[in-house]
């Protein structure tokens, strides 16, 4: 199901069964939530576009998801709002909002970062600057 997990003190490899559909290209933590990002259309049985959510035992779609093309990249900075999802990718859409190739989850909506990006983005890294984020 194009997620497995691997319990470091037997070496055995578990299948998670999120159906993710497709393919997943992208994964972040945060706290106890695993952030998975690809080119997928339901996760845990339920709809999810391109990106989703698990916590714990069950996936959550967060809000309509990222539309018209793929994730490819996946972070999570702790900014004084709290914990925000950044994904970056080919897609045009981040729940209603024109977005080019990359946007910011809040933990209640997608919000496209500034004019986007002109072209595809690969990989996402996270900077903390010494201000307190993670």
């Amino acid at each position: 199901s194009r997620i497995a997990a691997l319990d470091a003190a037997t070496g055995i490899a578990t299948a998670w069964n999120p159906h993710a559909g497709l393919a997943v290209y992208a994964l972040a933590r945060s706290g106890s939530a695993l952030y998975a990002g690809g080119t997928f259309t339901t996760a845990g049985g339920l709809s999810a576009s391109n990106v989703a959510r698990l916590d714990g035992q069950s996936w959550n779609p967060l809000g309509t998801g990222l539309e018209n093309g793929r994730v490819d990249a996946l972070a999570v900075y702790d900014d004084a709002g709290g914990p925000a999802l950044y994904a970056c990718g080919s897609y045009r859409i981040a729940g209603s909002a024109a977005a080019k190739n990359n946007a910011r989850w809040d933990g209640s909506g997608w919000n496209a970062l500034g004019s986007g990006m002109t072209d595809w983005v690969l990989a996402l890294g996270v900077y903390d600057g010494g201000g307190g984020g993670s």
